[in-house]
Parts: C-alpha cells; structure tokens; sequence
C-alpha cells in the first residue's frame, strides 16, 4: 500500500488545502516533541486543527518520517516505510473490530533516494494514557470497581486481538488509551502498531503479557491477576474468582520466570560494570 485517503475525510483535506504529499510533507507545524533521529533517519510528530466546511474543528496528528524502513519477504531490499506497516494493521484492526485509531490519509514515496511517509490519524479527544488514568483513579475515593472495568475492557480488547492472531509487540500501558464514555462505561484504544505484526503462534501471548507485566508499575499484583483472569474469562464483569486456570496459570508463571531472570541479568551487568 502506497497511499490511502479516508473517504469520509478527503473532503475536509481538500477544504483545508491539505490533498497531496508535497503540501502535507512542507508544511509548517510545531513538534508534539522533538523528532526521534535513529536508523539513520528521523520521525516526527505534530498536532494540527482540521477545519471543515461547516466551520467546526477537528485535531489530527500528522506524523512525518524519512528513512525509517522495515523489511520483510516481500521488501528484503530496500524495505518499507514503518508508517505503511502502522497504516496497515489500522486498517485490519478496524476491519476486525479492534478498536484503535482512525486512519485520515497515509503515503509513501521514494524521494532523490529517501524514503519518505506520512501518517495523518484523528487524534483521541478526551482520551488518556492508561497509566496516567490509572494514577489518577488511584487517588480517589470509591473508584475500586471503575478501575476494575477498565481492567476488564482493557484485557477484553487485548484478548480480541490475540484472537485474531496478532501481536502488538509494544503493549506498554502509555499505548492503551482509554476514555470514560457515561454511555458505554469505559472505552479502550490500541495505538502505536508500527511494531505490531500478525503471529499465529502462542508467543504473541507471551510476548504481549510479558511486556504489560514488566511494564504496568502502577498496577498491582493483585491487579495483574486480576487482568490475567478477566483476559481468559467469558464471564460478565466482574468476576468473582481471582482463581486462574491451569492455562493461563502456566502463562501468568512462564511470564514471571522470564521478567526475573531478565531482571536477575540486568543485575549483574550493573554489578559488573560497578566492579570494572
């Protein structure tokens, strides 16, 4: 895939003088944060205000990069924009039911012998990282059972994706957003899929688990049984047994045993650079 434009947006891009790649690429904005310089390129991200024909306002994140490529069977050369592969598994995600992002416009070219791409999303108004939500629930009052729901949401949509024979490959807290909707009760968004990739063996289990369990400091150990069981269960929230099953007892052990011995490593390379 070279190039994509959301129907439902290619009317507001055009109103806004935003319809090709040169325009979207020159375009003067200011950094979320400071390009990210590495594989011998860089990425960048900035956040623009859309105005559509009827005056109202809408915030996207324009995303540019150049040379940041990932290969593949397909591209063992020269490789692949890591933006085509995000755009990619948005668009098989939402296929799918898996709630993530919303892809505006995407494009990739080769320039005078860079690669260049861009990645255009509607940005997630009123949604928080988990883990800065999480914080903040901790701080209140009676707020036990909400966070149990979105404990519940979140292993949910996780669970979906596995389903789906997917693996996120950097499923850190700060990529799972997650909106209180009075409506729906807690909603739950997977972003960042540039590292994402489709795996139909029981390692993207591991994988995916493993990095929440070493990565979700604010939560738990409680809390990571608790997401371990709702992650295996079909029963409504909430549950009322923390009890595993052999199963995902084996799984919740196998990716205890590998966070040790990785911190059991990192240990003694600190000891050991201490000693020399």
């Amino acid at each position: 895939m070279k190039q994509y434009v959301s129907s439902q947006w290619k009317e507001m891009l055009t109103f806004n003088h935003l319809f090709d790649f040169d325009t979207l690429w020159q375009l003067k904005t200011d950094w979320v944060e400071p390009p990210n310089y590495r594989r011998g390129g860089w990425s960048g991200v900035s956040k623009i205000s859309l105005k559509s024909p009827e005056g109202a306002f809408v915030e996207v994140y324009l995303k540019r990069q150049e040379n940041h490529c990932t290969r593949s069977f397909r591209h063992p050369l020269k490789g692949y924009s890591t933006f085509q592969r995000e755009a990619i598994h948005i668009l098989d995600f939402q296929s799918l039911g898996i709630p993530s992002l919303e892809l505006v416009y995407f494009e990739e070219r080769w320039h005078e012998g860079n690669n260049q791409a861009i990645l255009m999303t509607k940005a997630l108004t009123g949604y928080e990282p988990f883990d800065d939500w999480w914080q903040q629930q901790s701080s209140i009052k009676d707020s036990s059972d909400l966070k149990k729901k979105a404990l519940y949401e979140f292993a949910k949509v996780v669970k979906k994706m596995h389903d789906h024979e997917y693996c996120h490959g950097a499923l850190y807290p700060k990529h799972t957003y997650v909106k209180e909707n009075e409506k729906q009760g807690i909603d739950i968004r997977l972003i960042d899929l540039e590292k994402t990739y489709h795996w139909p063996f029981k390692g993207r289990v591991l994988k995916d688990l493993g990095t929440l369990y070493k990565r979700a400091a604010l939560c738990s150990s409680t809390d990571k049984i608790r997401f371990l069981k709702y992650y295996e269960s079909e029963e409504p929230f909430p549950c009322a047994s923390l009890k595993l099953t052999a199963p995902m007892g084996k799984i919740a052990t196998v990716v205890a045993k590998r966070r040790r011995k990785k911190q059991i490593k990192k240990e003694r390379r600190e000891q050991h650079d201490s000693d020399s």
